[in-house]
């Protein structure tokens, strides 16, 4: 940190002070007005393959099925190579409740069409996610192209920053849900005992760091892939968010995490910077933590702006 002395060092400290604290209060207004929008496809510089998991309730799955299939039948689709439902023993009462798998997604126009189409249809049918729901994002990390270190660097910054995407988890939520601590635990304690053991860059091949498919972020096909064993789908995925079925939020969910991805491939050096100051921090200003993550990730206000939207949406207590 820099030093400052004298009348002069304390003028600027101040200077610097209110500049930060009216560019804070600014964002915060724009934030307050800022609207979601449903976009056609999101701007990302690699191409992305990826899967959605929607938990529900409210709803049997033989009804939710059968809709879908008549829904599909009409587009002259196959059931079962498109959004289909399937049983979540976390959730499931009987019939009751499930979960709302993709077909393997690519960013295209008729991606996001669908997935508003099947939400829309889904909520008419009285589906919804209480507070045991989760929405759940595979990425295909073959087609990401990432190197030992890029994992580590991901690793890393997702433990520097933890704190901020849980708060962005909760989806307009007071808080996360409760089961996550057995469904979506968080990381950061673990990979920073692996990092004690060794060299930082090393992390992601460090048996401590082969985390069980509760983790919040789940790279337990990854590990195996990396270990010469080949894993049934070749796949990361993101575990950390409260339930949702509005295409808006899961397109901003994607948007989010797809641009962390593309930030560790394209923005190595700028982060690296960051995350070392970040990693071993205790009680940092949350708001400001907030601003920096979304500077180092997003590329534009309308990003940056979503993804502080979602983290500061007027809450809702879960019960």
């Amino acid at each position: 940190m820099k030093a400052f002395h004298g009348k002069k060092g304390l003028q600027l400290l101040n200077n610097q002070s209110f500049h930060l604290i009216k560019e804070n209060l600014i964002t915060k207004m724009k934030i307050k007005k800022f609207k979601f929008i449903y976009e056609p496809v999101i701007d990302l510089k690699i191409p992305f393959q990826y899967g959605i998991e929607l938990e529900f309730v409210g709803a049997s799955r033989i009804k939710v099925e059968k809709e879908l299939k008549q829904f599909y039948q009409a587009k002259e689709l196959v059931y079962g190579k498109t959004w289909f439902v399937d049983e979540d023993v976390s959730i499931t009462e009987g019939l009751y409740g499930g979960e709302l798998q993709s077909p393997i997604s690519y960013n295209k126009e008729k991606d996001w069409t669908e997935l508003e189409e099947v939400c829309k249809l889904v909520r008419h049918l009285g589906c919804f996610p209480n507070n045991r729901c989760s929405v759940h994002i595979h990425f295909d990390f073959e087609r990401l192209n990432f190197t030992t270190e890029d994992w580590a660097r991901l690793l890393r910054l997702w433990c520097a920053y933890e704190d901020v995407i849980y708060k962005f988890s909760r989806v307009g939520k007071k808080e996360i849900r409760g089961c996550s601590i057995t469904y979506a635990h968080p990381i950061k304690g673990r990979i920073l005992d692996a990092m004690e053991h060794g060299d930082a860059s090393d992390i992601i091949i460090d048996p401590i760091c082969w985390l069980d498919k509760f983790s919040c972020l789940n790279m337990t096909n990854l590990y195996r892939s990396l270990s010469g064993i080949k894993p049934s789908i070749p796949t990361i995925e993101i575990r950390s968010c409260n339930g949702t079925l509005n295409p808006i939020y899961i397109q901003n969910i994607v948007r989010v995490f797809a641009k962390l991805l593309e930030a560790v491939k394209l923005k190595k050096e700028e982060l690296d910077s960051y995350i070392e100051t970040r990693l071993y921090e205790e009680n940092p200003n949350c708001y400001e933590k907030e601003l920096e993550f979304s500077n180092l990730i997003f590329t534009n206000d309308f990003e940056k702006y979503s993804f502080l939207k979602q983290c500061n949406m007027k809450v809702k207590k879960i019960s």
